[in-house]
């Protein structure tokens, strides 16, 4: 193994057997199974790979196929990418080669124990900006807890283009939207300790947000996209009436606000109305 690698080498090889020693007897059988150069490597939670036959997905040839199937839901794009699902969690994300001559160029020095990484090509700038948001797209699913195949790759992929989400925004968003949602939840929890608030209204509140959250949560995978935006607008409209709801009057007795002890409450009364 040492005239084709050294240590900490990046590799794909698939696991032939254990032995009783520890020893692991791993197989690369070619080009694909080999050292890995000229991509991006990320980390998943190996439960979230969704087990296939196939488990080196060229993206394109995967996109050509569906449109074939459903020739509407689809815009002819061209990715130019290709992953490798790792059964360990780990994801290989590098760019297709599509020059045969070059690729026959590539096995003949690999078969002569020569290192074949000052032949790739390089990469477009395209094409690497298709990578990021890949690896974005993967990225995503793991914070959403779904599996992760080439469908579901694919999904996430060409939604963010319909949305027009650029790369550093795919996961920025994200996160402000997760952040807000905490934002909010540390604010209702302080309001309602302060005010000794109704303890029924809270359980209707957790409960309506976390079923929310779930609703959002499933219908962003869905493939009818502009629906999943009507639908969040929707439910943080609800969130927007029951917060007023509860700034204003308590549904189940009588309501103590915090908020009266703010400036804005003492120039009310100040006004001579005695609230």
């Amino acid at each position: 193994m040492h005239t084709l690698l050294k240590e900490n080498d990046l590799i794909s090889a698939e696991v032939q057997s254990f032995r009783m020693d520890g020893d692991v007897k791993l197989h690369t059988r070619n080009l694909k199974y080999g050292k890995l150069s000229n991509g991006i490597c990320i980390k998943v939670d190996q439960s979230l790979i969704k087990q296939s036959s196939q488990h080196f997905i060229n993206l394109d040839q995967y996109v050509s196929t569906k449109m074939t199937k459903e020739p509407s839901a689809l815009e002819s794009v061209s990715i130019g990418v290709d992953i490798i699902l790792g059964n360990n969690g780990f994801i290989w994300i590098t760019n297709t080669i599509k020059n045969e001559p070059l690729l026959r160029v590539i096995y003949e020095h690999k078969e002569k124990h020569l290192d074949y990484t000052p032949l790739l090509p390089k990469i477009d700038k395209s094409v690497r900006f298709n990578m990021v948001r890949v690896r974005n797209a993967i990225e995503c699913l793991h914070q959403s807890h779904l599996h992760i195949c080439e469908e579901s790759i694919v999904d996430v992929y060409l939604s963010s283009i319909f949305f027009k989400f650029s790369c550093t925004d795919m996961l920025k968003s994200k996160q402000n939207m997760f952040q807000c949602v905490q934002n909010v939840l540390c604010f209702f929890l302080t309001y309602f300790v302060r005010s000794q608030f109704n303890f029924s209204l809270l359980l209707i509140f957790f409960f309506t947000l976390s079923f929310c959250l779930q609703k959002f949560k499933s219908a962003s995978c869905c493939e009818e996209k502009p629906k999943v935006r009507n639908f969040w607008k929707k439910e943080w409209l609800f969130f927007i009436y029951l917060f007023i709801i509860i700034l204003k009057k308590d549904l189940f007795g009588t309501l103590q606000c915090p908020l009266r002890k703010t400036s804005l409450c003492i120039q009310y009364e100040s006004d001579g109305r005695g609230q």
